[in-house]
């Protein structure tokens, strides 16, 4: 609910429509039936191969709500939570005085930085990946797609390889791996500055939690996630062919 106490605005006009009350009955199963899914451990569905599926579809989805459990609101009879996405807001003008277009207020959506990815080769689905990580999200896909395609590791090693992100700061942020490589002696030379990530949901700084699936050329789906980062994620091949 907005701060006018309109309900209305609570939901985005094409998510009213959705019927998500047999999301988890016996379609939804039957839907995922010969499917891959890679599931995030902050709980993200990053894809659906549906290698059944003559159109050959493919699904690439980011759940951005914020804090774990969002705001902690369900949207009644809908089944999803509600978002605490008012930390992208600012809470006053950042000069006194001066325009501020980014106040929370009514009909306003925050800003995020959620990349779910799908990569084509040839017109068909090649790569599908995301990620959680607020700002990191970005820096995270990219790693992970360059890892892949431009260093040719496989999927699985361009998930675990250590991280970093540089978003236009004067220091990239780094995980403890990463600090203690050759890379970074490597790169300080060339003028980069490095600096422990923040630590987020575990005792460990870590950047992103990957989930991936990749279409390989004998018609087999691989499906990929963190082995570590988060607890480790979840991926998964219904049916291999």
């Amino acid at each position: 609910m907005t701060s006018d106490g309109d309900e209305r605005r609570a939901l985005d006009p094409l998510l009213e429509r959705l019927d998500t009350y047999g999301i988890g009955r016996r379609q939804f199963a039957k839907l995922l039936a010969g499917s891959a899914v890679a599931l995030g451990a902050a709980g993200a569905l990053t894809g659906v191969g549906r290698r059944d599926n003559a159109r050959g579809n493919a699904v690439a989805y980011t759940l951005t709500i914020e804090q774990t459990g969002g705001s902690a609101i369900t949207v009644p009879n809908r089944g999803f939570l509600l978002n605490n996405e008012l930390t992208d807001f600012d809470f006053a003008p950042s000069t006194p005085g001066g325009p501020a277009p980014n106040l929370p207020g009514p009909g306003k959506r925050p800003r995020s930085s959620i990349a779910p990815t799908m990569l084509l080769r040839d017109g068909k689905p090649y790569l599908v990946i995301g990620s959680p990580g607020g700002a990191t999200i970005i820096t995270t896909v990219l790693q992970t797609l360059v890892n892949r395609l431009e260093l040719g590791m496989t999927l699985p090693d361009a998930i675990a390889t250590p991280r970093v992100s540089q978003r236009n700061a004067a220091n990239t942020e780094a995980e403890p791996a990463f600090l203690d490589s050759p890379d970074r002696a490597a790169l300080e030379r060339l003028g980069h500055r490095f600096v422990l990530a923040p630590k987020a949901f575990t005792p460990i700084p870590e950047i992103g939690a990957v989930e991936a699936l990749e279409f390989l050329d004998d018609g087999r789906v691989q499906a990929a996630a963190e082995p570590v980062r988060r607890g480790g994620g979840s991926a998964m091949v219904v049916t291999p062919q």
